[in-house]
């Protein structure tokens, strides 16, 4: 009895002892893992060499080990990559866009080309379709503006036609807006004695059925003198050769006011449009007609 309780007491001492031996060495299970600095291996604890590469492990090397889940910083390639993707995924949508408006041009009838082509501004390219569609009222209007829209584009691109003859001086011009100014100057200098100046415009404004009108003269003979203006509206379809345009508004000073010479100006507008706007639309080459400007009673 004596004897087993003696070897019992011994085992019980040896267990205490190996456990506090383990505890001065570190050696036991509830220690976290060291890990390499240098290749990432994780040794047992106690270790003082890494079992993988041989490097001595120190304090500093002791860390806990990543915990299961926990997703690694993305490098600097992966990063570069995604971004590539994006780019490709881009080009990628625009290259799909182009295409499809390129399909959608095809499969679209030649009016509906035609009239895409005419609300981009393509005139040209406009009118070349619609020259080979059966002909109808909305057809030719659109070849119409299409032949006006490209006669004020040479008179923007080529600048003012212009035609003199003796005095006188016609000038059409072209604006971006879509006007055309048709203006008549007329200009004799006969020293102190005698001297004339006169002066018609008339504008056409784009999409619209009348233009406006407006003229000056001033005449000088001897002591005599007369400043006179006025302006008003040139009713575009009903206008005839010769026709007056009525004033809307009117003033006459000088000595010898009450006279008036621009009141009765029916012969001058008709120059005006024979030599100014028929002549820049043969100049340009445009195609265009009077009526394409809207004197649809004149030819």
């Amino acid at each position: 009895m004596e004897s087993e309780e003696g070897l019992a007491t011994s085992a019980a001492e040896m267990s205490t002892a190996e456990i506090a031996t383990e505890k001065r060495t570190g050696n036991t299970s509830d220690q976290l893992p060291i890990i390499c600095l240098k290749c990432g291996t994780e040794n047992d604890p106690g270790m003082k060499f890494c079992g993988n590469c041989g490097t001595e492990l120190g304090d500093n090397a002791a860390q806990p080990a990543p915990a299961k889940g926990l997703q690694k910083p993305q490098s600097s390639k992966s990063k570069k990559s995604k971004k590539g993707l994006v780019i490709a995924i881009v080009i990628a949508v625009v290259a799909v866009a182009a295409i499809t408006a390129t399909l959608f041009m095809t499969v679209l009838s030649p009016q509906a080309k035609a009239d895409r082509l005419y609300e981009e501004g393509s005139y040209a390219e406009a009118m070349e379709i619609y020259q080979t569609l059966d002909r109808s009222d909305e057809i030719d209007a659109k070849m119409s503006d299409c032949r006006y829209n490209l006669f004020v584009s040479h008179l923007v691109t080529d600048g003012p036609y212009k035609t003199t003859e003796g005095y006188v001086t016609w000038t059409v011009e072209g604006y971006a807006n879509g006007d055309i100014k048709c203006s008549l100057q007329e200009k004799y200098n006969g020293g102190v004695t005698a001297g004339n100046e006169m002066s018609y415009i008339i504008t056409i404004h784009h999409g619209s059925t009348t233009a406006d009108f407006s003229a000056s003269e001033k005449i000088k003979i001897l002591s005599q003198s007369m400043n006179e203006s006025g302006s008003g509206k040139l009713d575009l379809p009903s206008y005839s050769y010769g026709k007056d345009i009525t004033l809307d508004s009117y003033s006459n000073t000088g000595t010898t006011a009450g006279a008036s010479m621009i009141k009765s100006n029916g012969s001058v507008v008709s120059k005006m449009i024979q030599k100014g706007l028929k002549g820049a639309i043969s100049a340009r080459a445009a195609g265009a007609t009077l009526a394409d400007l809207g004197f649809t009673n004149l030819s």
